[in-house]
């Protein structure tokens, strides 16, 4: 069975927060990557208008996203929920890169409470 577009598009986006490593900042829309410490990467994400708030609007919207397309495919949820299981470990790095960001460090620890739920819900069954 062929895995469904919409399917490929929410892992392919998933992707990009579990493959965030320590001390880097993503990128979501160019799916690249920067070093936190980074004078340069600073100043490339601030040019492509990135920002903790840009991050945060996109990952909320992913987890809504992921959420939609997990009721429409349940056949393809397995595979949804291994890819939040490792989107958790990237938002644990992304913590500890934004340290000192109390707010933005709140939020990613909101979006990891949904996703958890979404994977007990979906692993419950």
């Amino acid at each position: 069975m062929d895995i469904p577009d919409d399917v490929i598009h929410i892992l392919c986006r998933l992707k990009v927060y579990s493959s965030i490593k320590e001390n880097e900042k993503p990128c979501i829309t160019t799916q690249t990557y920067v070093r936190a410490d980074s004078y340069v990467g600073s100043i490339y994400r601030t040019f492509i208008g990135e920002s903790y708030e840009t991050l945060i609007v996109c990952l909320n919207k992913d987890i809504s996203d992921t959420i939609s397309c997990i009721y429409r495919h349940k056949n393809f949820s397995y595979i949804i929920v291994q890819e939040l299981e490792n989107v958790i470990i990237g938002l644990n790095h992304l913590i500890k890169t934004y340290c000192d960001k109390r707010v933005a460090t709140n939020k990613i620890d909101i979006h990891k409470e949904r996703i958890l739920r979404i994977i007990n819900t979906c692993t419950e069954k």
